[in-house]
């Protein structure tokens, strides 16, 4: 029966990778006008941060290679439609992506760094700073003074 599920999630995946290429058509009159018109983005930034979470699980758990190779494409082609969108949108649509664009890097680099930081110590409120500096111990000083 391993198998039936097999091609049956063959079949699903297929279909899915038509789902993510049925916003072509659209996209190569965008490309072929240079301007994205009335077009929304919304759909195509909910695709890819839905097929996205999809692609991690797939790679973080064994046998689910189905899972994560279609919503990695997905998300690749996602990718690929936001990136034409910003690229052709007006240019008062592009000041606010790139703003977002450019702290959520900074978000995600920052997150990056300090994902495994530890506490500096372990205060437990103000007296144990008070404590601290009256003995001499200054490497934890507070934000406020």
């Amino acid at each position: 029966m391993a198998e039936a599920s097999f091609y049956i999630g063959v079949i699903g995946n297929v279909i899915s990778v038509l789902v993510f290429l049925s916003p072509v058509e659209t996209f190569w009159k965008i490309v072929k006008r240079k301007s994205t018109e009335e077009y929304k983005s919304l759909p195509y930034i909910c695709t890819l941060l839905g097929s996205s979470p999809w692609t991690y699980y797939g790679i973080v758990t064994p046998g689910e290679y189905l899972v994560s190779t279609v919503n990695g494409f997905g998300a690749l082609v996602e990718i690929i439609y936001v990136s034409l969108f910003v690229l052709y949108a007006p240019r008062h649509l592009k000041v606010p992506n790139g703003v977002g664009f450019v702290f959520g890097t900074m978000q995600l680099i920052l997150y990056g760094i300090y994902r495994n930081a530890k506490p500096v110590g372990s205060s437990k409120g103000w007296s144990d700073i008070v404590a601290d500096e009256e003995k001499g111990l200054t490497s934890r000083v507070p934000l406020l003074t």
